[in-house]
């Protein structure tokens, strides 16, 4: 095994894999909650009762995102860390 699969964290991935399947249903769902012909039926309240729960998996992907980033040891000078980042996002930002 290599050391990334051994440093891997299950409860990460899993977070990962709920993230990832509550946009998934969130995107499904959308259409039915927009469109007047479905409006007071079972499945309408069942979708709007959804979409809740669903919108919560673009926060767990951000704050994924930012425990993975700030608990790697590339963030312990947050000078360069910034710097690095801001090389590598700036030429996309102004194209």
């Amino acid at each position: 095994m290599s050391a990334n699969v051994k440093n891997r964290l299950l409860y990460i991935d899993a977070l990962r894999v709920a993230a990832t399947g509550l946009v998934v249903a969130l995107h499904c769902i959308t259409e039915l909650i927009v469109s007047a012909s479905y409006y007071g039926t079972k499945s309408w309240f069942a979708c709007v009762a959804l979409n809740g729960l669903c919108r919560a998996g673009v926060p767990i992907f951000f704050m994924l995102s930012g425990y993975l980033a700030l608990n790697s040891g590339k963030t312990a000078n947050i000078k360069l860390f910034y710097h690095n980042k801001l090389i590598r996002l700036l030429p996309p930002l102004f194209i």
